[in-house]
């Protein structure tokens, strides 16, 4: 015995996983689509190591708790713009201000930041953390840095 995981919870399940996932499209998906998904005989509890497994391999990427996106090293994975998570990780959300006019090509100045709006009060890590590099807080996932505006449904 060499320590590692061996039959259903092997390297296999992971790959499995990662590949009915990406089949599924699902390129965003939380940890209960990851469960409906997972091979026959992977328990939902075995489930979170898999997706930790795969983080760590890169083919996922953890967006917040139970939150995950699929990158281009899955298996049929595609590289999701940076609009993508931005807009799953509060909802309801919209990508807004300067980051909808650049998609649009209203301007030519390409914004740093990802800016999304929304109703909600939006709490980020680095606003737990009391942290606030590089000036506002902004939730940075997966190599980009969004922002999130607090609006009234009313606006």
């Amino acid at each position: 015995m060499d320590g590692r995981p061996s039959g259903q919870y092997g390297r296999s399940a992971g790959v499995d996983l990662a590949a009915a996932l990406a089949l599924a499209g699902l390129l965003i998906f939380r940890t209960e689509d990851a469960v409906s998904h997972a091979p026959p005989g992977v328990s939902p509890d075995h489930v979170s190591y898999l997706l930790k497994a795969l983080t760590d391999a890169g083919w996922l990427v953890r967006l917040r708790r139970g939150l995950y996106a699929g990158t281009e090293r899955l298996p049929g994975g595609v590289d999701i713009p940076p609009f993508v998570p931005a807009s799953a990780l509060v909802s309801p959300s919209a990508i807004g201000l300067w980051s909808a006019l650049a998609h649009h090509d209203l301007t030519d100045q390409v914004p740093v930041v990802v800016t999304a709006i929304t109703p909600r009060k939006v709490i980020t890590p680095s606003m737990r953390t009391g942290q606030k590099p590089g000036g506002a807080h902004a939730w940075r996932v997966a190599g980009f840095e969004c922002r999130f505006v607090t609006l009234s449904e009313r606006r």
